[in-house]
């Protein structure tokens, strides 16, 4: 994505669950940010994201709460328990 220019305009990333630290590094030069939804991933058995790697680079981490196909509420307040 940052070769063809894409993070340029700091998007918002959804997921980052296999994001490498060159990964990482590049996304806090380019000031995207990172959207989570650990329930989600969980439920995919995606992985976890790298939250304390991502904090640490100060890159922006949202909260978002996937689909209602893998999370049975849209709930932000369950997203966070």
């Amino acid at each position: 994505l940052a070769e063809i220019g894409f993070l340029a305009a700091a998007p918002h990333l959804v997921g980052c669950v296999q994001v490498t630290k060159g990964d990482l590094d590049v996304i806090a030069h380019t000031g995207a940010k990172a959207v989570l939804m650990p329930r989600a991933a969980q439920f995919l058995q995606q992985g976890v994201a790298p939250y304390g790697d991502m904090r640490e680079k100060r890159i922006s981490v949202l909260l978002g709460t996937g689909g209602s196909p893998s999370v049975n509420t849209l709930s932000l307040w369950d997203e966070m328990r």
